[in-house]
C-alpha cells in the first residue's frame, strides 16, 4: 500500500507531509517573479581580474593551484559579498573609495576579515558596511549567521523580505536574488550566464545571511582547517560544537553555529578537480555574553591553522592566530564591549614541587619555589619563552598557583595547580611567607 500524503495550503505555500516522510516544501503558489535590484559583478572583471585574493601569495589555497592566487581564481566569496554590500546601499569603503570586490578584498586583507587559511570571516562583511556607515552615513547590516543545507523555506522568506542571500555550492559562492516559477534566480559571480539556481541542480550547501541593523554586532567567530572538531563550553556551561568525548554535536548557546565550509576552487574547471580539501571547520556565536570560553581543538593535523576572532558591537575585530598543529584545550576571554580584545591562551599542564604528590608548603626558603612546565601530546614545553614566565596566587584554599608565558611561536600560555599550606612551627609566620612569595610576581 502506498504512503498516503496530505498537502496543506498555508497563505502561498503548499506543504506535503506524509508520517513517513514528515513535512517538506513542496512549492509556492503564487509568489512567482520576485526579483530583487542586486548589482552584478564579475570575479574575472579585467579591472581585477589578476590581483592577489587575500593574502594568498603567501599561503597556499586550493583556488590557486590552476589559476593562481587571485580574484579571478579565488574571489567568489568577496565578490558575492561585494554584491551584497551594494544592494544594500553601501556602495563606500570605510576610506570612501567605491565598493568592488577589489577594494572590499583589499579591506578584509588589512583589517583581518580573511582567517589564517584564506577564508572570508563572514562577520567582517558587516564590519566594513559600520565603519561605512559611520563615516559617510550608509546603511548599517549585520551578519544573522549561516542556513542548513536546501532550506528553501528559509531562502524563500529572506528574498521576500528583502533580503539576498549569498548561498554555498561545492568550492563556489552565489547570490540568490529571486523567486522564478519552478527556481530561484541568482548572480554567479564567475559565470554571467548562469541566470538560476537549476544551474547547480536546483540546490545549495549552505547560506550566509544578512540584513539591515542599527544594533549590536558582537560575535565570537572561530575557523579551523579540516579534520579539526571544535567544542566551545560559555561561563554558564552551555555548549556548541562536537563533543570530544561523546561526539554529540550541541548547539545549547543561543545564536550559535557549527558546521563544514568547503574550500574555493577555481570554476574556470567544471567540475571542480577532484583533489580539493575537506573544508573549514567554523563555529560561532552571535551575540554572546562576556566572559570565559573553554575550547577545545582536537583531531587536527600538523598542518592544520587557527583563527579565533572577537566582535564587539561595534564590529570592531581583534584576532588571534594560532600555529599549525595548535590543538588542545584553550581559554577565550571576550567582551562586547567597545575596544574590548579578545584574550585567547592555551592551557597546560603544571606541576608544583615536581615528584611531590601533595603539594605541602610549609615556609618559603630563599624565594624558591619548583614549578615544571609538563611535555603533553598536544604541547611542547620545549617551545616555552622562559623569559616571558610569570606566576601568581588565588584565593582559595587550597591555594592554585597559576604560571603564565608565550611560547617561542608567541601563543599565550596559562596553566595552574594546587598548594596545600600546612601549619608547622609558627603558623602565622608560615603563612604570611608563603602568601608574600605568591604575590610577588
Amino acid at each position: 500500500m502506498e504512503d498516503e500524503w496530505r498537502l496543506t495550503v498555508a497563505g502561498d505555500l503548499i506543504f506535503a507531509s506524509n508520517g513517513a516522510a514528515g513535512l517538506s516544501l513542496f512549492r509556492f503558489t503564487g509568489l512567482t517573479g520576485t526579483l530583487l535590484d542586486v548589482p552584478y559583478f564579475s570575479q574575472i572583471d579585467p579591472s581585477w581580474i589578476e590581483e592577489v585574493y587575500d593574502s594568498a601569495d603567501t599561503l597556499s589555497l586550493e583556488c590557486e593551484i590552476f589559476g593562481g592566487p587571485n580574484l579571478g581564481a579565488c574571489g567568489c566569496a568577496v565578490t558575492s559579498a561585494a554584491m551584497l554590500l551594494k544592494y544594500y546601499g553601501v556602495d563606500k569603503s570605510p576610506d570612501g573609495f567605491p565598493t568592488t570586490p577589489s577594494i572590499l578584498n583589499n579591506w578584509l586583507d588589512e583589517n583581518n576579515g580573511y582567517n589564517s587559511f584564506g577564508g572570508v570571516m563572514w562577520p567582517s562583511i558587516a564590519s566594513y558596511a559600520l565603519q561605512a556607515n559611520a563615516n559617510f552615513g550608509t546603511q548599517k547590516i549585520k551578519f544573522v549567521g549561516f542556513g542548513q543545507s536546501n532550506d528553501y523555506l528559509t531562502l524563500e522568506n529572506d528574498l521576500m523580505r528583502g533580503k539576498p542571500v549569498i548561498l554555498e555550492e561545492p568550492h563556489h559562492f552565489i547570490v540568490a536574488k529571486g523567486i522564478q516559477e519552478n527556481s530561484y534566480t541568482i548572480n554567479d559571480p564567475r559565470w554571467i550566464d548562469r541566470l538560476s539556481l537549476q544551474s547547480y541542480g536546483g540546490g545549495f550547501l549552505g547560506m550566509r545571511r544578512f540584513e539591515e541593523t542599527q544594533t549590536d554586532l558582537s560575535t565570537l567567530y572561530i575557523s579551523a582547517s579540516t579534520p579539526t572538531e571544535l567544542f566551545l563550553i560559555d561561563s554558564l556551561g552551555r555548549r556548541v560544537g562536537k563533543d570530544p568525548n561523546t561526539g554529540v554535536i550541541y548547539f545549547e548557546i543561543p545564536n550559535s553555529y557549527y558546521g563544514v565550509e568547503s574550500v574555493i576552487v577555481d570554476t574556470s574547471f567544471d567540475p571542480p578537480p577532484s583533489s580539493v580539501g575537506n573544508g573549514i571547520v567554523t563555529l560561532f556565536v552571535i551575540n554572546p555574553t562576556a566572559g570565559e570560553f573553554s575550547l577545545n581543538a582536537y583531531e587536527a593535523g600538523d598542518d592544520t591553522q587557527f583563527s579565533i576572532a572577537g566582535y564587539d558591537r561595534n564590529g570592531e575585530i581583534s584576532v588571534q592566530e594560532l600555529l599549525p598543529g595548535s590543538s588542545g584545550d584553550y581559554e577565550v576571554s571576550y567582551s562586547p564591549e567597545p575596544g574590548g580584545q579578545i584574550e585567547v591562551a592555551k592551557e597546560v599542564e603544571i606541576d608544583v614541587k615536581p615528584r611531590s604528590e601533595d603539594n605541602v608548603i610549609h615556609s618559603i626558603k630563599h624565594g624558591i619555589l619548583p614549578v615544571a612546565i609538563l611535555t603533553t601530546p598536544d604541547f611542547d614545553a620545549g617551545n616555552v619563552d622562559v623569559l616571558t614566565i610569570k606566576a601568581g596566587s588565588g584565593q582559595t584554599t587550597p591555594f592554585p598557583i597559576c604560571l603564565s608565558g608565550e611560547t617561542n611561536g608567541d601563543i599565550p600560555i596559562k596553566g595552574c595547580d594546587k598548594i596545600t599550606i600546612e601549619k608547622k612551627g609558627r603558623p602565622d609566620l608560615d603563612i604570611i611567607e608563603i602568601l608574600k612569595f605568591l604575590t610577588s610576581f
